[in-house]
């Protein structure tokens, strides 16, 4: 899979790529430490068709929910998570995190 990386001057970054399905997805990366989470139209793909603002701490959550390795300060530990699975009524657990995601 290709990740194109595009400077946006003023902004920060954008990296996004194309999904085996054809939806285009990127984030962009602020110089204030925001991120957002854009969605593409499918019709047009330089359209963004829906747009997520994440702060540091929502990124971080995000990044280990798709299985990112819990290595940024303040990520959910495996310890904090288990915790909270624990306490949890539901009979569901979530299967351990294997290598990233396929799309």
């Amino acid at each position: 899979m290709e990740v194109e990386q595009t400077a946006l001057p003023g902004i920060g970054l954008r990296h996004d790529f194309t999904t085996r399905k054809g939806q285009r997805v990127g984030v962009v990366s602020h110089r204030t430490g925001r991120r957002d989470l854009v969605i593409y139209d499918k019709e047009d793909p330089d359209a963004v068709c829906q747009t997520v603002k994440l702060n540091d701490e929502e990124a971080d959550a995000l990044a280990e929910l798709l299985g990112a390795p819990g290595s940024w300060p303040g990520s959910i530990s495996s310890t904090s998570r288990s915790k909270a699975w624990s306490a949890c009524s539901s009979p569901f657990r979530p299967a351990p995190l294997r290598g990233p995601p396929h799309g």
